[in-house]
C-alpha cells in the first residue's frame, strides 16, 4: 500500500509541478511572459484547481488601477490545493510592460504551502520539503554534493539558477521563517523579465525625481499671475 502511495505522489508531482520541460523550469505549465488572461485560463483547469485571480495589494492605498498606471509590476493571488493536496496561496508577479492589464507579462510565481490539510491534520513539513527537492533535482538533472545535501536538509532551504530561472525552496521548521500558517515556500522567477522590471523601476524613479525638480523650480507666483 505504501509503495502505491509513493508512486502516486511521484506521478502527481511529476505532472503538476516539475515535468513541464527540463530546459526551462516552470510551475503549473505556465509560460514565462504569458498575459493575465492566459494565466487565469491555465490555472482554472481541473488539474490546477486554483481560484480566480485577485489583485494582491502590496502598498497601502494603491489599488489595482493605480498599480497598473504607476508601477513596474503588479501582483495577483489565487488559492487552492494544486500540490500534494496541501492548501496553498499562489502569488503571481507580472511585469507591467505598458501600464495596461493587457500588457502584463508573467515574471514570478510564489507558492506558500499551509501547515494543515483541509481536514486540519498537520503537514509533515520536513518530509514534504525533502520530496520536493528530490523530485526537482531528478527532473532537472541536478546532482547535489554530500556537503550541499547536508546543509540543505539542516537549514531546509535551497537556491539554484537553471537556464535563467531563479528557484528557491524554504521550509519553516520552527524558526519563524514564514507566517504562522505556512509550512513551505517556493518560488520560480524569470531573471530576464526581472531585469525588465528593474529597468522600469529606474525609469519610474527618474520620472519622479524630474517632477520633484520641476516643482522645486516652479515660480510660486506664476499661477497667480496667470489668473489675473
Amino acid at each position: 500500500m505504501k509503495k502505491i502511495i509513493v508512486t502516486s505522489l511521484y506521478i502527481l508531482l511529476t505532472f503538476t509541478f516539475f515535468s513541464q520541460g527540463k530546459e526551462i523550469p516552470k510551475v503549473l505549465k505556465l509560460e514565462w511572459g504569458s498575459g493575465l488572461k492566459d494565466i487565469q485560463r491555465t490555472i482554472s483547469t481541473k488539474e490546477a484547481g486554483l481560484s480566480t485571480l485577485k489583485f494582491y495589494q502590496t502598498v497601502a492605498g494603491k489599488d489595482e488601477l493605480t498599480e497598473l498606471r504607476t508601477s513596474s509590476q503588479v501582483r495577483y493571488v489565487s488559492t487552492g490545493s494544486p500540490f500534494l493536496n496541501i492548501p496553498s496561496d499562489v502569488i503571481f508577479t507580472f511585469y507591467n510592460s505598458n501600464n495596461t492589464i493587457d500588457g502584463l507579462k508573467l515574471a514570478k510565481v510564489e507558492v506558500y504551502l499551509k501547515k494543515r490539510y483541509a481536514d486540519r491534520s498537520w503537514v509533515n513539513t520536513k518530509s514534504v520539503f525533502k520530496s520536493l527537492i528530490s523530485f526537482f533535482c531528478e527532473n532537472y538533472e541536478v546532482t547535489l554534493k554530500q556537503n550541499d545535501e547536508n546543509m540543505i536538509f539542516t537549514r531546509y532551504d535551497y537556491e539554484i539558477i537553471i537556464n535563467g530561472i531563479y528557484v528557491t525552496f524554504a521550509a519553516d521548521i520552527g524558526n519563524n521563517r514564514l507566517s504562522a500558517d505556512d509550512s513551505i515556500y517556493f518560488t520560480y522567477e524569470n531573471n530576464n523579465i526581472k531585469n525588465m522590471i528593474l529597468k522600469k523601476d529606474l525609469e519610474v524613479e527618474k520620472e519622479k525625481l524630474k517632477m520633484i525638480e520641476i516643482e522645486k523650480n516652479r515660480d510660486p507666483n506664476s499661477s497667480i499671475k496667470g489668473n489675473l
